[in-house]
């Protein structure tokens, strides 16, 4: 197993660290990250910090060796560690005594580093891409001006500042977190647009992370667990809606043809995405509706068979109340702002 010590300070030291102790080659003169590629490691790993309080490092790796990561905080009495795994797994090791816990895809971990700083493994034999996103709830809150109309929004978290060294927090699957991740994949912007794309990302992805560990304390998680097995099969049935939301699902449907319990099922999509499966449904087809009206093919008669609906007054409602107003208005409002467009042209 080889090991790997960094000292959290910034993300440009850090990059160094990892350079010196497992090599690779720097990206943008180290300000963005660091291209891995060895003999037992292939990967990326690269990230971005915000005035001291926030910062994001995610990494993509293949190794051929188990790799154990400490990470020393400077600060471990005022930040917090937020993780999520996106793909793979890794094992985080408790900070007294040597056990280890499991976290899978999908799933989220809080933290504080205390004096012994946070261990992990990242496992060989498999593409890891995890993401960790550091905060300093005090800092941010006066820097932004908003330290006392917001102590109670921040009570869950400012207790974990009070906990002993060993504070962890094992959260449920969330796969929202997922596409906020993706999406900050995909800025292609650069210089100073670059950062201002990013800082709004990395902010919503920070609120989407306290809200699941705000979520985790409102409700017993032992009683909604889901094995590994049963989360990857909600996440192939979330897509399978995604793509076809026009079908005609039922419960009975999917969980004969997934091998799921119905609660297991229920549970797994209130966990990952906050909705029933009859909501993510709706919800599926009203995106799939007003990408077809933007595109302007067809008439919303055709719009409402095609996705499924067999009421134009039930979708209306439910369009309405999704986007602000009726489908039809919005199909002029787009009409409307072409014409402008073309004018200013």
């Amino acid at each position: 197993m080889k090991p790997l010590f960094i000292a959290d300070k910034k993300l440009k030291f850090i990059y160094k660290q990892i350079q010196q102790q497992i090599g690779g080659e720097p990206k943008d003169g180290l300000n963005r990250g660091m291209q891995l590629k060895g003999t037992h490691i292939n990967g990326h790993v690269h990230g971005i910090s915000f005035s001291n309080t926030i910062s994001y490092i995610k990494y993509n790796v293949s190794l051929k060796e188990d790799l154990a990561v400490k990470v020393k905080s400077a600060h471990p009495n005022s930040s917090l560690y937020f993780m999520y795994c996106n793909k793979g797994s890794f094992l985080h090791i408790k900070q007294h005594g040597n056990s280890y816990k499991k976290i899978y895809e999908n799933q989220t971990v809080v933290l504080k580093a205390g004096k012994a700083g946070i261990r992990f493994i990242i496992p060989k034999n498999q593409t890891n891409d995890v993401t960790i996103v550091k905060f300093n709830p005090k800092g941010y809150l006066k820097k932004e001006k908003q330290w006392a109309s917001n102590l109670h929004d921040f009570q869950p978290v400012f207790k974990i500042l009070n906990e002993n060294d060993d504070f962890s927090h094992y959260g449920n699957c969330n796969l929202k977190i997922a596409e906020i991740i993706e999406q900050i994949d995909k800025v292609k912007e650069t210089g100073v647009l670059k950062n201002i794309f990013m800082e709004g990302q990395v902010k919503l992805l920070l609120a989407f992370l306290i809200q699941q560990y705000i979520n985790d304390l409102r409700y017993d998680t032992n009683s909604f667990e889901l094995s590994n097995l049963e989360i990857q099969k909600v996440k192939r049935i979330s897509s399978d809606i995604r793509q076809s939301p026009e079908k005609s699902y039922s419960i009975k449907k999917l969980t004969s043809q997934y091998a799921i319990t119905p609660p297991k099922l229920q549970k797994g999509f209130k966990l990952m995405f906050e909705k029933t499966v009859t909501g993510y449904i709706k919800n599926s087809r009203l995106e799939m509706a007003e990408e077809m009206i933007k595109k302007r093919e067809y008439t919303i008669s055709e719009i409402v068979y095609k996705i499924g609906f067999s009421s134009k007054s039930y979708f209306s409602k439910i369009f309405k109340e999704k986007y602000g107003c009726n489908p039809k208005d919005y199909q002029d409002n787009i009409k409307k702002s072409l014409k402008n467009n073309i004018n200013e042209a």
